[in-house]
């Protein structure tokens, strides 16, 4: 074997390692949830989340839905005490008339309050959900702090939440297999302290874990346990709940449009995937551009009917740097960014 082939075998190898080993990054861009964004999810019966570690397979293709909850994410100033969460830029009912009311950053994702119909919990101290950039094996840890008035008594909540980004990899659920999902475990602690004429207390355990795929606003999967103790038994609620087929890659259509997509990653090292859906269908054009307007590569164009779809674009062989997806459909067109790094 000679030098030569020698060295391209090694670097053929090196390219196929590094795109089974991918990690995903979760940005504020490619999975907090914006003003706008609605989704569907089914209920299921708790399970198990495993174990964690690098190229991970959870498998979840079993769980039976038990019904299914829609909820959109809107600006806090439409909802009836909005102006109450001073810094939250989204919301979303998520029981009639229940609120929760959080806040997104470049750096972070975290929880302001709640409105429990009517019953204002305000944090003085946020309780964070999710750092930015996170990826695997990333930990964070951060305090949570309110006073609020409940049945005539001042509560005084106190309380940490520690997560850690503890696994990547393959996520099966019961309509599909995902590959480059992270998964994030949020452990909560926290009490709320009282005096209805002695001082009394509630204690709370919480853990949730969450599958993220980057690109979709929502997690794809989460399992939560909840106990709660007044200083015996605690008394523990577990449920969890996985997204619509619907949503992954396409949070939905606006009343005049004939398609959406989403690409993800983004940014790419190697791949990445163009996931859209048609309502109607009609010849689909879906073309790659450089920022001088050449184009790039074409990776569609062909009659295609009513649907999801996805195509991947490789661009191992493409220079570090901005470009531009552009779907185009029925005289409809969109255009993504795409960083490839």
């Amino acid at each position: 074997m000679n030098k030569h082939y020698k060295m391209l075998l090694f670097a053929a190898t090196m390219i196929v390692s590094t795109s089974l080993h991918a990690q995903p990054t979760l940005t504020q861009g490619n999975c907090a949830p914006q003003v706008g964004n609605t989704f569907t999810t089914h209920n299921v019966a708790y399970a198990a989340p495993g174990s964690g570690g690098a190229n991970a397979t959870w498998d979840f293709s079993g769980l039976v839905s038990g019904g299914t909850s829609t909820y959109s994410w809107v600006d806090p100033s439409t909802t009836p005490n909005g102006t109450d969460f001073s810094g939250a830029t989204v919301s979303y009912e998520s029981s009639p008339n229940n609120f929760v009311y959080v806040q997104t950053s470049s750096s972070k994702y975290e929880t302001k309050g709640i409105d429990n119909n009517g019953i204002i919990i305000n944090y003085n101290d946020p309780e964070t959900i999710l750092e930015f950039p996170l990826t695997y094996s990333d930990t964070w840890s951060d305090n949570l702090a309110s006073t609020y008035v409940s049945g005539g008594y001042t509560f005084y909540r106190s309380g940490s939440n520690i997560g850690v980004a503890d696994g990547y990899g393959t996520l099966i659920l019961p309509y599909g297999t995902f590959n480059n999902v992270l998964r994030v475990t949020v452990t909560s602690d926290f009490i709320d302290e009282y005096n209805p004429g002695i001082p009394l207390f509630v204690e709370y355990d919480v853990v949730n874990t969450y599958w993220y795929l980057p690109g979709i606003n929502n997690p794809l999967l989460q399992m939560s346990s909840f106990s709660s103790s007044t200083g015996g038994a605690p008394t523990i609620t577990q449920y969890g709940y996985y997204i619509d087929q619907l949503h992954v890659g396409v949070e939905g259509y606006t009343p005049h449009e004939l398609f959406h997509m989403q690409v993800f990653p983004n940014p790419a090292t190697t791949t990445a995937n163009v996931r859209y859906a048609l309502k109607d269908g009609g010849n689909v054009r879906i073309s790659l551009y450089n920022t001088l307007g050449q184009e790039v590569q074409t990776m569609v164009n062909q009659t295609q009917s009513t649907g999801d779809y996805t195509t991947t674009i490789n661009v191992n062989d493409l220079k570090k740097g901005i470009y531009l997806i552009r779907m185009e459909v029925g005289g409809q067109a969109q255009t993504e960014k795409l960083t490839v790094q």
